[in-house]
């Protein structure tokens, strides 16, 4: 029996910016909780210290992220380590200038103003301010922008800071705080949404290595209401109707999930593993010049694989190809994966020995090889699937910890 490709977890790791940034988000959201308290226990000494060494992970790993520099930068203010938050600011207005972000980008400067002026260099401090408010002069961060040339023209060229100067450039850096950003509070619901459609996904798989189909089905239309855009979820969706003998459906849900892999720049297993399902879905439903188009696209993407050119065989012969060229793709396929697909070499071997066959002459698709393929990305997917959740929650317990 022919062998399936499995998808990877390529697509389950496009939302570790988002879970950064909502991790991120929680850390500066803790600090500022607790430094604005006028006592600090032990305890929140110790919770001050994990989200302190959280979000500097955080920064120190997601580098491109402007996001999550952004948050950064906040959070090494409010700690009081200006030169680091200034450091941070900066990296994310460079950021926001490469993805031509004016908000983000006025927000940065307005967070490195704060960071010059609270280590007293007021001239620096007005410039980052000015350019903030020239960039984006009717934005979210135009206020604070306001607020700090008002301070340093204030100031003039008095030596030194004033009363009060330090407060003021609190209240400001509380007001321009990212965690006010819409777009930095949208990652976090993502993030969750991510999250849970993960869980239903494993459980959908779950159900459907039990046996229950019907009930894989239900838990991934859940799944797909958190996250539509998760291409990993209109495939399980179409493993659940393989398993119900519901072609047409699972068809149209590989249609999805080819769709926004492809429209994501995808080039992995994961693409891979749709055309060669649709492939074997559009050969049982005689469509041979689809399911030729997606074994050629499957092996576009990877050259060796024996799975596609089992299927380019079969769609060759079911147009009435020539010989040599289905019994050349039947042969590679073997080659490849003997154990998969050497009997069927011998048995195309046999079918041809008087010349090709025409159109109707490819043998009736097993009942159960549809199933089969079904429980066979089911089983795949839910290793997959199982291991990032357990990979991420690990990496959630280690910032937790500070490690």
């Amino acid at each position: 029996m022919a062998s399936h490709a499995l998808p990877t977890a390529e697509t389950l790791a496009e939302d570790a910016e988002w879970t950064a940034t909502a991790r991120a988000a929680e850390s500066l959201q803790v600090i500022q909780q607790i430094q604005r308290k006028p006592e600090q226990s032990l305890e929140d000494r110790r919770k001050l210290l994990a989200a302190e060494q959280g979000v500097n992970a955080l920064a120190a790993r997601f580098q491109k992220s402007l996001p999550v520099q952004r948050l950064g930068a906040s959070a090494a203010m409010e700690l009081g380590d200006y030169k680091t938050g200034i450091a941070r600011a900066e990296r994310a207005a460079g950021l926001a200038r490469e993805q031509a972000d004016p908000e983000a980008l006025a927000g940065s400067l307005v967070t490195s103003a704060i960071g010059h002026g609270r280590l007293g260099d007021f001239p620096r401090a007005h410039a980052a301010a000015l350019e903030a408010l020239r960039l984006n002069p009717q934005g979210p961060y135009s206020h604070a922008a306001q607020d700090i040339l008002r301070l340093t023209q204030e100031r003039g060229a008095r030596a030194g800071k004033a009363a009060g100067e330090d407060k003021r450039l609190r209240e400001i850096l509380a007001a321009a705080s990212p965690l006010n950003d819409p777009r930095v509070r949208q990652a976090g619901l993502r993030a969750t949404n991510r999250l849970r459609a993960l869980e239903l996904l494993s459980r959908s798989m779950n159900r459907l290595n039990l046996g229950d189909p019907k009930g894989a089905l239900k838990t991934t239309e859940q799944a797909i209401a958190l996250d539509p855009g998760l291409p990993d979820l209109h495939m399980q969706r179409a493993v659940a109707w393989m398993s119900l003998k519901n072609r047409d459906a699972a068809l149209g849900e590989l249609d999805k999930a080819i769709a926004l892999w492809a429209s994501k720049g995808g080039k992995g297993e994961s693409l891979l593993a749709g055309y060669n399902t649709r492939s074997l879905l559009r050969w049982e439903a005689r469509d041979y010049q689809g399911a030729l188009e997606d074994s050629s696209q499957a092996l576009g993407l990877k050259p060796e694989s024996a799975q596609a050119f089992y299927n380019r065989a079969r769609a060759r012969e079911g147009l009435g190809g020539k010989a040599e060229q289905v019994l050349a793709d039947f042969k590679r396929a073997a080659e490849l994966d003997p154990r998969s697909f050497a009997a069927d070499y011998e048995a195309a071997l046999s079918r041809h020995e008087s010349g090709p066959k025409p159109a109707a002459a490819p043998p009736t698709p097993k009942g159960s090889e549809v199933a089969w393929a079904a429980w066979a990305l089911a089983l795949g997917l839910s290793a997959i699937v199982g291991a990032c959740l357990a990979r991420r929650r690990k990496a959630q317990q280690i910032e937790a910890s500070g490690g």
